[in-house]
């Protein structure tokens, strides 16, 4: 299996994106209040030249299908794992970006596959943003977290709709975020928080701890969060994390730079 997929490593894509006001107040909007007080936010990137699959090219989980641009796997649940993020120079308003996505490396395991997506952001030839976005793939049930033996009081409860904004904001058409149905057929308790949204919002609070944006993130996704469950969103001293009321850790975050 790991032969077959060797061929799949540097399968490229390149897409376009203009980085308008509209999307940035959008994202500001959607973020609100853990939002850094920036034109451009940092996670902005995440809503600029996504995957537009035809309908032809969705899969039944409703992301786009695997064999597309990612290869057909033996595995039928997809979740993202973590990822670190270089900014080298900030968005701005009116750019028009190039964001370039490369198969960088296929970790194969007898019953998980951790793909890693290399996407880099530039605009007139220079490079503004470089991600490590790590996606795994596995026919095994979730994994429901361990709780922590310090319990922290929640301040922010992630809404159906905050999901779904998120979602809109990605063109994620991922079904586990939207349709409570499926996503219980798949053994969540119901829909899940983006990785990328929980991400999105430590990468925030970081910037607003620092008072700019890092120029190195990374975060790494423990265990699903699953919508209207309170948690506490924690950042200090460039070390955050999220974690549900009754202690159970869902991702990790450094921020540096």
């Amino acid at each position: 299996m790991t032969e077959d997929l060797t061929g799949w490593i540097g399968r490229s894509v390149t897409r376009h994106d203009v980085v308008s006001a509209r999307i940035a107040a959008e994202f500001r909007a959607t973020l609100s209040p853990f939002i850094f007080e920036a034109q451009c936010p940092p996670g902005l990137h995440w809503a600029l030249a996504p995957a537009i699959p035809a309908p032809n090219d969705i899969g039944p989980d409703g992301a786009e299908a695997m064999g597309v641009f990612l290869p057909p796997l033996p595995f039928h649940r997809r979740m993202w794992a973590g990822g670190e993020i270089e900014t080298i120079a900030p968005l701005e308003i009116g750019m028009a970006v190039t964001r370039r996505s490369v198969i960088s490396q296929i970790r194969m395991r007898e019953t998980l596959c951790i793909i890693s997506i290399q996407h880099d952001i530039s605009a007139e030839g220079r490079l503004l943003i470089r991600e490590r976005q790590d996606l795994a793939f596995t026919n095994d049930p979730p994994k429901q977290g361990t709780p922590s033996s310090q319990p922290i009081a929640p301040s922010f409860t992630p809404t159906a709709l905050l999901l779904f904004r998120f979602s809109a904001l990605t063109f994620n058409g991922h079904r586990i975020h939207y349709d409570a149905d499926y996503a219980k057929a798949e053994g969540y308790e119901g829909p899940v928080v983006q990785g990328a949204l929980q991400a999105a919002l430590l990468f925030n609070l970081a910037a607003t701890e620092q008072g700019r944006i890092p120029k190195h993130f990374t975060y790494r996704c423990l265990a699903p969060l699953i919508a209207g469950t309170p948690v506490a969103l924690m950042m200090q001293n460039g070390e955050g994390a999220i974690q549900t009321e009754a202690g159970v850790v869902t991702i990790t975050a450094s921020a540096t730079g």
